[in-house]
């Protein structure tokens, strides 16, 4: 990992990003079977659709832990958290 991180002259900054994208779609899911969930009629589906979103918020909980603990994600910072997404979308768009 450490040699595919040298050559795309990342450094550390690619486990940050991968988590960051982790945890975007993490909060996309959890949003998406919300949404459904929302909107649907069937008793049965709808106790699948909230068994899938205890587990999809479980992860987002798990994902967010995981970058909170090694200081990739500043939740309890409204500043550090805007100044993280600004540093991670300007790496991202320097790979592109």
């Amino acid at each position: 990992m450490k040699i595919i991180q040298n050559l795309a002259g990342l450094g550390d900054m690619s486990e940050q990003i991968i988590a960051a994208d982790f945890l975007l779609n993490a909060k996309a899911t959890v949003r998406d079977y919300g949404t459904i969930l929302s909107e649907s009629s069937s008793p049965e589906i709808r106790q699948v659709l909230r068994k899938q979103l205890d587990a999809a918020i479980t992860m987002q909980e798990r994902i967010q832990k995981y970058m909170t603990t090694r200081n990739y994600y500043q939740i309890y910072s409204p500043s550090e958290l805007i100044h993280s997404g600004r540093k991670n979308n300007s790496t991202y768009m320097d790979l592109q």
